[in-house]
């Protein structure tokens, strides 16, 4: 996990949404690792923590691949290619599908990953 996940309220250290301003850290003398509500990353959070950084990159950039299929996906389905020629609504779209494949792969991989 980098530093910079860390003391930072703002972003969940386990998948990288908004932090709601709960946290962990294995004690007192330690940063905090700040998450979001979903209801998987308090229980990730422990065994992300302590995860390599070199792991952890690795897996962050297999759920960034998968986040770009689903984009993809979503290209398909309304039969464009030209990110240009896609109205603001499908970009937005777009952007969601890429961005909640990416979190759900990052969250999946991390439950497969912790020994639990």
């Amino acid at each position: 996990m980098t530093s910079s996940r860390f003391n930072n309220y703002l972003i969940c250290a386990v998948c990288g949404r908004p932090g709601v301003g709960l946290g962990w850290a294995p004690s007192d003398k330690h940063p905090v690792a700040w998450l979001c509500d979903a209801p998987d990353c308090l229980p990730l959070s422990r065994d992300t923590y302590r995860m390599p950084q070199q792991k952890l990159t690795r897996l962050e950039r297999l759920a960034v691949r998968e986040g770009g299929d689903r984009g993809g996906e979503y290209l398909d389905e309304i039969g464009k290619t030209d990110l240009a020629v896609l109205t603001e609504d499908e970009w937005w779209e777009f952007l969601a599908r890429i961005e909640s494949g990416r979190r759900e792969a990052l969250v999946t991989t991390l439950a497969n990953e912790s020994p639990f």
